[in-house]
């Protein structure tokens, strides 16, 4: 039985009947286009379109222009205008050949036009070989034709198509096949599925070989009128081409379609029908993925992929309720055996991160929780390389979960790690004792710690753990404490706290928690009412000093700690967590400097303590209860390590898996294809890992690899380890006892650090909590300590950059009551960074800055130094300036704003700079005559002969310490006397034969002299001026200067630059081009 029309043909009937859809002038079907059409769909109430109400009456389905009365009408019309043509001449006609007509709103449109091949397309549309067809009345024998290549051939016609004509059709193409006997060697027919439009294009001879092919076209039909919204299919290389960037590329639907307008139409034109819609693209996506798709359920996919290749050997073990899955390549394992045999201490950091895989839908309709990605890495220092050996995916993240996937991955006959790096994750941490060591919880293994620190007789773990330094350090800068303090007194307390995680000997780090403690909790500090300085003022200047100097010798005396004995009456249960041995020491500490700062009658100072905080000194006192884990306090009891460990391997491989391996998809995936792509990384990078390792190629015997075997069973550390990272290290000899008993280990009584709900909480998924601040380093010097106001509030460094005066945002400067700009600033700017690292980095020459700061210059390094970059430093900057450009530039009067150029060259102004403080003067005196001369050199001149600076200390000895001179009056010898400042400013100046262009240097960093023992002083490098030419010629263009800084201190060079927000390090093989000059200092 046929299926029932949709269509109430009676009810449109009447509704046609009360519309005009005949042209009363030439008594034919009014065009799609008209508005009837469209009244007649609302009166069907939208059921049916308005084109297809056109199509219905125009095709006569169902009989309606019988129904209608229309058909006599329509008939006879034809016979009067072409008695010879049929009724299917109202549609097309497909023997026309006009060039173009165009007549009233029935008359159909020609259009001839001419679509034209590259050899190219030609050769990628039509087939190489004949394709057989069977035929049609049944015969056994097939037939041979020459075709046009299915699904490919339309799409390379229709773009032509679109761009011949620009009309919307929706063309379907058909009648592909090719005659080469025949008159016409190519005939394509199409009709437009809306308009009805016909398109028809031959090519009558055979192309030639390499040769373009032109296709003869003609359309014909109410094309002008199309309004079609329909689309092509997308098939062939197009649909490859789509899938392509919407699943490879990672192209959202959107930009695609947008990409595919931008390339095929023009403003104005009608959008083609072979941009796919929005939803068609998002579908075509669907569909792909759910055919690369194993199982409909990821975790069931999952569990199919274990019984393929190469899945089959990397997944090993797999739950469903709750999730999780340990996978880990055969590769990976034989690389860690590899490292861990050319290694003495094989060390191996864990980390998690989340964001990677989507949460699953379970069968019982559940919805797993995150799923964080687990991962254990290993740097390997010889090889330069890092690599990941073992990875977790799963939904619990408790210590018995993290500790189960590690005992597998032990399992695997490998050598235990000698370090094991991770977070401050409890989870982590419990998870880590359990496998890797020979107790069973963390609060044993923290007390066994203990006990070694206080030099008792036990055995020593098998294996050291450690927390990532910059985990601690961004986790201490995260309290609450450190968010409404200052920058100077939130970097006073991260250095002090530096102290305390480098230091390998707990007298020491009991001493700078004393004084922490003290500077912490005292609200005041200065002179006391003796005139004598109080413990707080006395601890800050101690802390002041090691942080500059990281020296631990000073003529204070460190206070003694009292009888530990009496410590035992205090109440060992503080926020619920057991207090350890050496915790009680730092608890007495702690309450001793609670005690001291209350008793204000002798500490109380006559100034208020800028770093009074209670609340920082209590947080770093509940801090202290992990201290072996985030400490190097461990590093002498186990001989091996370093003073602080890192975990940024873990770090490298997770952004390496989000940046890189995972750059061309959205995050987070599916769970299977997340499997996939790294499956696929993870097989690659050891191919590649294994190729460029190093083999040392040696011979084992078997009795040598049976010893090897039982050492790594037992977990010993051989004595002849070196310590890394630790100069100088006296190592007490109770610690190098062969043979510890365990049996004295005590079990907590109070076994919170184990408590069995702590989760592993990366990036506040596992609990909710607040994200973290972005870190820091606070382990290099920092003599700047010494020197700033602990009173400022600014947030600029120490040794900030001084802007440039071209930037739009710096305000004017009130100079006299008026208002100025000042601009090209880079000179000044330059010779003032130098100065303030020179400033920083030595005492001397600080010293003899303070006594000459009467100076403007002198005295604007010292207030900069002291209060950092801010306002007043601009408004000084702006008024040296203008006094010393008076007489080279005149300031223009632009608006009412009085513009101060202060471009010139840093010979012009280190010479106006520094005229009274001269690097050199040289004093000659004839006793006969009284001739008396005194010579100023703000600069000194070192005439290189090469442009190595090797030669600069013999030059400058040579021009300026000869004695003999003759006087220009009595023509007798007279005597000279040098007198050199406390910095040296040198110009080294090369033959015009080197340098084409100019007589400047280009040096690299690491051959300049960084000591100078001349004119019986002994000068330090502190930095050199470069100048960078302007990029064109044009007369209006003018370079800049940059400064290269030499910080002794941290053994640095550091790159400042006025147009730049930051101050940049550079490499010491940098080369650097146009050395002007050279800065030295005491």
């Amino acid at each position: 039985m046929p299926k029932t029309s949709k269509i109430d043909v009676d009810k449109l009937i009447e509704v046609i009947k009360k519309f005009q859809i005949l042209n009363e002038d030439t008594n034919k079907i009014k065009g799609p286009g008209q508005s009837c059409w469209v009244r007649i769909q609302n009166e069907m109430d939208n059921t049916v379109t308005a084109k297809y109400i056109y199509t219905i009456v125009l095709q006569n389905r169902f009989g309606i222009l019988d129904k209608l009365g229309l058909n006599e009408k329509l008939k006879q019309n034809s016979s009067n205008n072409s008695p010879n043509n049929s009724k299917a001449d109202l549609i097309s006609s497909e023997e026309d050949n006009c060039i173009y007509s165009s007549g009233g709103e029935d008359i159909e449109d020609i259009l001839n036009f001419n679509i034209t091949l590259s050899p190219q397309e030609w050769i990628d549309i039509k087939e190489e070989k004949p394709v057989k067809y069977k035929r049609s009345d049944g015969k056994n024998f097939n037939r041979s034709y020459e075709i046009l290549k299915p699904h490919k051939w339309t799409n390379v016609i229709n773009e032509h198509f679109y761009e011949q004509t620009k009309l919307p059709c929706c063309v379907a193409y058909k009648h592909a096949k090719i005659n080469t006997e025949g008159q016409i060697y190519l005939k394509i027919i199409g009709s437009c599925i809306m308009c009805l439009s016909n398109l028809k294009g031959i090519v009558e001879h055979a192309p030639e070989e390499n040769s373009r092919v032109v296709i003869t076209c003609t359309i014909k039909g109410h094309f002008q009128n199309c309004l079609s919204e329909k689309k092509r299919r997308v098939t062939g290389n197009q649909r490859e081409m789509f899938l392509d960037k919407l699943m490879n590329c990672n192209m959202s639907a959107a930009y695609l379609q947008r990409l595919e307008a931008k390339q095929k139409m023009n403003y104005g034109d009608k959008e083609p029908s072979s941009i796919p819609t929005l939803n068609a693209l998002r579908v075509m996506k669907y569909k792909e993925q759910k055919n690369n798709q194993v199982h409909n359920d990821p975790i069931l996919a999952v569990s199919l992929m274990k019984g393929m290749l190469p899945y089959n050997t990397i997944f090993h073990d797999i739950g469903y309720d709750r999730f999780y899955l340990h996978y880990w390549s055969s590769s990976e394992v034989n690389s860690y055996r590899n490292y861990s045999k050319r290694t003495q201490i094989p060390t191996i950091c864990i980390d998690a991160t989340g964001a990677l895989v989507k949460k699953v839908t379970l069968i019982n309709g559940r919805e797993t929780g995150q799923i964080f990605l687990y991962q254990i890495g290993v740097n390997d220092f010889e090889n330069s390389c890092q690599f990941s050996v073992a990875h977790m995916l799963s939904e619990r993240h408790d210590h018995n979960s993290i500790g189960h996937w590690l005992t597998e991955w032990c399992k695997n006959s490998i050598a235990p790690p000698k370090i094991v790096v991770t977070d401050q994750s409890l989870a982590l941490m419990m998870a880590v004792v359990k496998t890797f060591t020979q107790y069973s919880t963390l609060n044993k293994y923290i007390s066994v710690c203990s006990d070694l620190i206080m030099k008792k007789d036990i055995e020593i773990p098998s294996c050291m753990l450690r927390n990532d330094f910059n985990h601690i350090m961004h986790l201490i800068s995260s309290w609450s404490e450190f968010k409404t303090t200052t920058v100077r007194i939130k970097n006073f307390y991260m250095r002090s706290i530096c102290l305390i995680i480098v230091s390998v000997d707990f007298e020491d780090v009991k001493n700078v928690l004393k004084h922490v403690f003290t500077v912490a909790l005292h609200e005041t500090d200065g002179q006391n009412y003796k005139n004598e300085p109080t413990a707080c003022e006395n601890s800050k200047k101690y802390l002041k000093q090691r942080i500059a100097t990281h020296e631990t010798e000073f003529d204070e005396a460190i206070n003694v700690i009292k009888d530990l004995n009496e410590s035992n009456e205090i109440d060992l249960q503080i926020n619920n967590l057991p207090n350890t041995s050496i915790f009680e020491e730092i608890k007495y500490i702690y309450n001793n400097c609670i005690e001291s700062s209350n008793n204000i009658s002798n500490n109380s100072g006559d100034r208020d303590n800028m770093q009074f905080c209670p609340g920082i000194a209590k947080k770093l006192f509940n801090f202290c209860k992990l201290i072996p884990y985030w400490s190097s306090l461990m590093v002498p009891i186990f001989k091996y390590g370093g003073t602080t460990e890192s975990s940024s391997t873990s770090e490298s491989l997770f952004k390496d898996l989000k940046t890189v391996v995972f750059k061309h998809k959205t995050l987070p995936l599916r769970l299977d294809d997340f499997l996939k792509i790294h499956i696929n990384s993870i097989i690659g990078s050891t191919n590649i890992l294994a190729s460029k390792r190093k083999y040392e190629h040696q011979s084992l015997s078997n009795d040598s690899l049976h010893s090897q075997k039982e050492t790594l069973e037992e977990h010993q550390v051989e004595d002849s380890l070196m310590l890394n990272q630790i100069p100088n290290l006296k190592i007490n000899e109770q610690y190098q006892s062969p043979t510890k008993k365990i049996f004295d280990i005590k079990e907590p009584e109070f076994p919170y650090y184990d408590d069995q709900e702590v989760v592993e909480n990366w990036k506040g998924l596992g609990y909710d909590v607040g994200k973290k601040k972005k870190k820091g380093t606070y382990l290099d010097k920092d003599p700047t300590v010494l020197i700033y106001n602990d009173t400022s509030k600014t947030k600029s460094r120490v040794i900030g950059i001084l802007r440039n005066g071209n930037f739009a945002d710096l305000k004017n400067i009130i100079i006299d009551g008026q208002p100025y700009s000042v601009t090209n600033t880079c000179t000044f700017d330059s010779i003032v960074h130098i100065i303030c690292t020179s400033y920083t980095d030595s005492t001397s020459y600080s010293t003899w800055i303070n006594a000459n700061n009467n100076y403007k210059f002198f005295g604007l390094i010292e207030k900069l130094i002291r209060d950092g970059v801010n306002t007043q430093t601009y408004r000084k900057r702006a008024n040296i300036l203008k006094d010393i450009m008076a007489d080279y530039k005149i300031p223009k009067n632009v608006g009412g704003i009085m513009v101060l150029d202060a471009s010139c060259t840093a010979h012009y102004l280190l010479n106006k700079l520094f005229q009274n403080y001269p690097s050199l003067q040289e004093q000659k005196y004839c006793r006969k005559c009284n001739f008396d001369e005194t010579i100023s050199h703000p600069i000194i001149n070192a005439y290189l002969p090469t442009e190595n600076l090797n030669f600069m200390l013999d030059i400058l000895k040579s021009l300026y310490e000869e004695n003999k001179f003759t006087c220009t009056n009595c023509k007798q010898t007279v005597t000279k006397t040098l007198i050199a400042s406390e910095h040296l400013i040198i110009e080294p100046i090369l033959p015009t034969n080197i340098k084409k262009f100019n007589n400047d240097a280009s040096v690299k960093l690491s051959e300049i002299p960084s000591i100078l023992h001349i004119f019986e002083k002994i000068y330090f490098l502190r930095g050199l001026i470069c100048f960078i030419a302007p990029p064109s010629m044009h007369k209006d263009a003018i370079g800049r200067y940059v400064s290269f800084n030499w910080r002794n201190t941290n053994n640095n060079w550091e790159r400042y630059d006025d147009l730049l927000n930051s101050v940049r390090n550079v490499r010491p093989s940098t080369m650097v081009h146009n050395c002007q000059f050279i800065i030295y200092t005491l």
